[in-house]
This record gives C-alpha cells, sequence and structure tokens, in this order.
C-alpha cells in the first residue's frame, strides 16, 4: 500500500439514515417495504477515505436520538475519527426516502427537515483550532441549506491553513432549498473559496442551462477562478478541467448491481488520489500548475475506478472498496500511474 502523509483529510456535512424501498416503485403509496443504511454524501466520503487507508475526521453533527448514536457508531467502526462532531440532545436525525425504479435504480423523493442534527453546526463547534495540520478541507452544500449552518461553515473554511487544499462537492439535493436562486447563491459562496470543485454534468446544466458542458465548466473556472474543476459524467466517465490542460477520461467496466455509492465513491477516490500527490507544505495552487495531464488524467482514472468499484455491492457505505480491492483492481486495468 502507498503510504500516505499523517496530515488528516476533515470531511464536513451531514451523516443522516437512508430508508431505502426494496419494491421497485416510484409510487410512495405502492412502497412498502424498506431498509435501513447509513448515509450522507460527507458521512459517505469519509467511510470512503477511511477503507482507502487515509487519516480522515468527520465533522457532522449527531443527534443524541436512536438512529444518532446508531450512526456514530456505525462510522467509528468504519475507522472515521469523529472527536470532532458534536452531539445534540433536542435534535433529530435527518431521514432521507429512497425509491427504486424499475431498473433497480435509487431515486431520492425526499428529507425529513425539522431540528436535524446536520444544520445546527455553528461556530461554536467549527473550531478553526482543528482545522492544524490539515491537508484537505472537503464539504458539500446539504448543511448549506440552513443560512446560520452556512455562515458557520464558510467563516470555518475562511480560516484554514494557506497549505490546506479546499475541495468542495455541492451534491445538490433540490428538495433541501427554498430556491433553486438560493442553492445557486450558496454555491456561488464555496466556489470562490475552493481549489477544486467537482461537479456533476446535471449539476453543470443546474447551473449554466443546457449546452456542452466543456463550454460551461470553462465559464464556471473564468467566473470565480477555480483552480481546478471535475465533472462526473455518469456512464461517461470523467472531465477535469485546469489552466494549462483539460481532458475526458473513460469509465471502467464492472457488473453493476447499483449506482448507489458511485458518486461518492468517486469522490473518496480523488480526494485520496490529491492527497496522496500533495507535498507537505506547498501553496495548493501550485499542485495543480506542476502536475503533467498524464498524472491528472490518472488521478481521475483512479477516482473512476473507485466509483465503479462501488457499484459492484449493494449500499452507499458497504459498497466502497478497500485499497487492497481497488489495488487490485488498478494492476489489472492498461492504465498505469505516471
Amino acid at each position: 500500500m502507498t503510504v500516505l502523509r499523517e496530515a488528516s483529510i476533515i470531511c464536513v456535512g451531514e451523516a443522516l439514515i437512508d430508508w431505502v424501498c426494496l419494491d421497485r416503485t416510484l409510487d410512495l403509496s405502492e412502497a412498502q417495504n424498506f431498509v435501513k443504511a447509513p448515509g450522507g454524501a460527507a458521512a459517505n466520503v469519509a467511510v470512503g477515505l477511511a477503507r482507502l487507508g487515509c487519516p480522515v475526521s468527520f465533522l457532522g453533527g449527531f443527534a443524541d436520538d436512536l438512529f444518532g448514536r446508531w450512526l456514530h457508531s456505525h462510522l467509528t467502526a468504519l475507522g472515521v475519527d469523529l472527536q470532532l462532531s458534536p452531539v445534540f440532545e433536542q435534535a433529530n436525525t435527518r431521514q432521507a426516502y429512497v425509491l427504486t425504479d424499475e431498473n433497480g435504480d435509487r431515486v431520492l423523493k425526499g428529507f425529513t427537515q425539522t431540528a436535524c442534527a446536520d444544520t445546527l453546526l455553528r461556530s461554536s463547534a467549527l473550531n478553526p483550532d482543528s482545522l492544524s495540520g490539515a491537508a484537505i478541507l472537503y464539504w458539500g452544500s446539504v448543511i448549506q441549506s440552513d443560512p446560520d449552518c452556512a455562515a458557520a461553515l464558510l467563516n470555518y473554511v475562511d480560516q484554514a491553513s494557506p497549505f490546506t487544499l479546499k475541495v468542495y462537492d455541492p451534491n445538490y439535493r433540490a428538495v433541501l432549498w427554498p430556491s433553486p436562486q438560493q442553492a445557486k447563491a450558496a454555491m456561488a459562496e464555496s466556489f470562490k473559496r475552493a481549489h477544486v470543485v467537482k461537479l456533476s454534468d446535471d449539476e453543470v446544466r443546474f447551473l449554466k442551462g443546457t449546452g456542452p458542458y466543456e463550454a460551461a465548466a470553462r465559464e464556471l473556472m473564468a467566473e470565480y477562478d477555480i483552480p481546478m474543476l471535475v465533472v462526473t459524467l455518469g456512464e461517461a466517465g470523467s472531465w477535469y478541467l485546469t489552466a494549462q490542460a483539460s481532458a475526458h477520461v473513460p469509465p471502467l467496466a464492472v457488473q453493476a448491481v447499483e449506482m448507489t455509492g458511485a458518486g461518492d465513491g468517486f469522490v473518496a477516490g480523488l480526494l485520496r488520489g490529491l492527497y496522496s500527490l500533495m507535498p507537505d507544505a506547498a501553496d495548493p495552487v501550485s499542485l495543480f500548475e506542476n502536475l503533467q495531464p498524464d498524472q491528472l488524467k490518472y488521478l481521475l482514472f483512479e477516482a473512476n475506478a473507485v466509483g465503479a468499484l462501488a457499484t459492484t455491492k449493494p449500499g452507499a457505505m458497504s459498497s466502497l472498496p478497500t485499497w487492497a480491492e481497488l489495488d487490485a483492481f488498478l494492476k489489472a486495468s492498461a492504465l498505469k500511474p505516471v
């Protein structure tokens, strides 16, 4: 296994309960059989990093209820450090309701939204002292849907060291926002601060309308001065853009069971790759200036591989590959690291 640095990766965001319907229907009145699963994009990414051998801390609110205690125990057992995460007594664990279509694909249908612990983070919990030595700071937009939490989060991001790589993945969920305009405004504030922004092709269209994603991505990069922008394209792979280069990286063929963990697996793989390439003390912007196009392509190839492997097993967290599984998969592939 590749030896990684000791500085940690901090994932800020939500841990929640996914109620996944096993019946193949998108009609809630017909949905009868549900299973409980741990979820939340930021929590999934943290677990993915832990399984890939990275020292990772999760910073998110947990409710002191039955579900919150179960989530806390589950993430701890999977190797995620939760020392930064507060527990709120007067809060609820957010629940997500996921239905299954006729093809077996999962479709998010809604969230609970009352006093959810994940949006109760304030400056007292987002202590800048916790950023000391952080190699990467990663966050998403789910907790930004609460204005007070969003303000505290951005203040936390602003206090990160100049040597901390800031990575933002909106993971946009329309049902959480009062309006699309408010979501776009919140995302814009994070775009201004991030060194790396990861978007899906659907999010690019949400932000910039229809048209070629490459042109829209270049417009976003110029507008917000983003050093690196990554776009996931579903079954078509992924694409990256820096000031020096851009390239499409094709997907990897696997026997997919379900797509639930693919996106968060991709992000975990991307963060793991960035983490392994970062020098101990350097301006993050210079990282992309010095990396060669082939290195960046392999970075996305590895992220594609983690996302692909996550589709070969059911579940979001349980499907994420270990380093040994990823290493064996990469060794069998035709593309090699530079």
